[in-house]
């Protein structure tokens, strides 16, 4: 029977190790990424709308046609795409992503439309174009090619209100200009063979239900596992803090793990590639990722900080609750000390010791007086008894 139970408490042991981390690990990650309401604050908390922007800038300072560099074309371009537009198209993207996860539409469908948005960054760039121009000089010559960005002069005989309507429309149909401007889930990326990012993982709503059920599955059987872990030893007062330590230790290493990713490896990787004031639409899923790291890595930290608590508990209840009147004579029980109680020394100044105090056999000399013996009369001395 002892074996079973050792047999039993090893098993406990090893599935407790695992079930922490990996109760710990799913119930974060349905925290981070459980529902579209958290991933809509993770974006907005990376800063990616407000980046897209100056992003798009960056990306296009390569064209010539329009100056991206110019400060009043980047004003421009961030008020006909203002951050709440961005933000309210993505969440459309979110919302149909969910939706085909959580198994309410067979497929990721959606439209973002930014045709609005480019029709008025169309009339605004040709307006300040032309705007520049018409205080320009005239031209001497005529020139072959008309950029009213890049003109140095107005051509002769030109009709600037005429030529900035044609300019405009000519920005609004080019695809030049930040492409498209409406999107759908014919444009995401695909696969090697041909098919969609969602076609090609067709199983992850299943993986999503049971993540969204796995904290509760695992956070069931660690319990029972804790449990095991007390009733399959003998001693269960051992076996408790034996639990309580087994908590901490997993504790602090679910505290140590995001704290050594997140000090150690950035270090580290320092030296290999520096984003410092580049802005991409690379660098801004980066941003985006970075974000949902840190969440990560917050939560896991308050969940180890948690289990830390716990097993203190465990260990102090246990430490706590222990009865002492359990353990008085412990020490004669087992042979450690004698039952027989050590006599006290007495102190026994002279003339103060009694007839209970004086030992039956001694080599001390009494200070007491001897008693008299009794006188006989003189006169009846002499008489024969």
């Amino acid at each position: 029977m002892d074996t079973i139970h050792r047999l039993l408490f090893s098993l406990c042991d090893l599935l407790l190790r695992f079930l922490v981390y990996a109760t710990a690990t799913t119930t974060v990650l349905v925290l981070v990424l459980g529902n579209r309401a958290d991933v809509k604050q993770t974006i907005v908390a990376s800063g990616a709308y407000e980046k897209f922007i100056p992003s798009i800038v960056e990306s296009n300072k390569s064209n010539t046609s329009i100056p991206f560099s110019d400060p009043e074309v980047a004003r421009i371009i961030s008020e006909s795409f203002p951050p709440e537009k961005l933000q309210q198209e993505t969440e459309v993207f979110v919302d149909s992503v969910f939706n085909w996860l959580e198994e309410d539409a067979s497929s990721v469908v959606f439209t973002v439309d930014f045709t609005d948005n480019k029709t008025m960054l169309g009339d605004k760039l040709s307006q300040y174009a032309f705007t520049s121009l018409a205080f320009k000089e005239q031209c001497s010559i005529q020139p072959e090619a008309f950029n009213p960005f890049t003109a140095t002069c107005r051509p002769f005989a030109y009709d600037i209100f005429q030529g900035e309507k044609d300019f405009a429309e000519q920005l609004k149909s080019s695809d030049d200009l930040l492409g498209s401007m409406v999107y759908s889930e014919r444009d995401l990326p695909k696969s090697d063979t041909g098919k969609s990012i969602f076609d090609e993982y067709y199983y992850a709503p299943f993986v999503y239900t049971w993540l969204l059920k796995a904290p509760l599955i695992l956070g069931t059987l660690t319990i029972l596992s804790a449990v095991g872990y007390v009733v399959y030893l003998p001693n269960k007062r051992k076996g408790a803090t034996k639990l309580g330590r087994r908590l901490v230790i997993s504790s602090l290493t679910l505290i140590a793990t995001p704290l050594l990713f997140s000090v150690v490896l950035p270090y580290v990787m320092n030296g290999y590639g520096d984003n410092k004031g580049v802005i991409s639409t690379e660098v801004l899923l980066s941003d985006i990722f970075d974000t949902v790291v840190n969440n990560f890595d917050r939560m896991m930290i308050t969940f180890g900080t948690w289990l830390l608590l716990i097993g203190l508990a465990v260990i102090l209840g246990e430490k706590m609750t222990r009865p002492r009147t359990r353990y008085v004579g412990a020490e004669k029980h087992s042979g450690l000390t004698s039952s027989h109680e050590s006599r006290k020394s007495l102190s026994s100044p002279r003339g103060k010791l009694n007839a209970s105090t004086v030992p039956l056999i001694s080599s001390e000399v009494s200070s007491t007086k001897k008693p008299r013996k009794p006188r006989k009369n003189s006169k009846y001395s002499k008489i024969p008894l």
